[in-house]
């Protein structure tokens, strides 16, 4: 489901912006990402996403996010050179099992304080998504849903 929002968040913005290059690209893509090239087609998705503000709503490359890390002092030149491939390797990995999970049925209820910090034009993981699941999710310690107005999926 999350997937198809965000694919279609995407689609929506290159037709209202007549963008040519990004209707033919999306238009390739599978919504399932079940076929065998599934990770080229997210990738394209993704191009698109943080392009029309669905990552950092009002930047549309990583270099804000490259620059923070290169100065973070956690973080040390081998980290920052390894970022690409962390960050691909993770994907690879797990998105295919992320693709199965239903948090509606195998986590209905948190016995612990439980907050969600949610950018309010998140397409990545959307935000819509986010908000449906907090208010369905029972937790007796307590909830709370933080929207971050002015932040997409990096709410920093």
């Amino acid at each position: 489901m999350a997937e198809k929002m965000s694919l279609d968040y995407v689609k929506e913005i290159a037709h209202k912006t007549n963008n040519e290059e990004a209707i033919l690209e999306l238009e390739q893509i599978q919504p399932t990402y079940l076929t065998e090239d599934w990770y080229k087609q997210i990738k394209i998705q993704r191009k698109w996403l943080l392009r029309f503000g669905g990552v950092y709503h009002t930047l549309d490359t990583y270099n804000h996010e490259a620059l923070v890390l290169i100065k973070a002092p956690e973080y040390s030149i081998l980290d920052f050179a390894l970022w690409p491939f962390g960050s691909t390797s993770s994907l690879k990995q797990l998105q295919p099992m992320v693709m199965e999970i239903d948090l509606k049925k195998t986590i209905s209820q948190v016995n612990v304080p439980i907050y969600f910090f949610v950018g309010r034009y998140d397409f990545n993981t959307p935000s819509a998504l986010i908000e449906a699941y907090f208010n369905d999710l029972t937790a007796p310690a307590g909830k709370k849903l933080i929207w971050f107005e002015n932040s997409a999926h990096s709410i920093i």
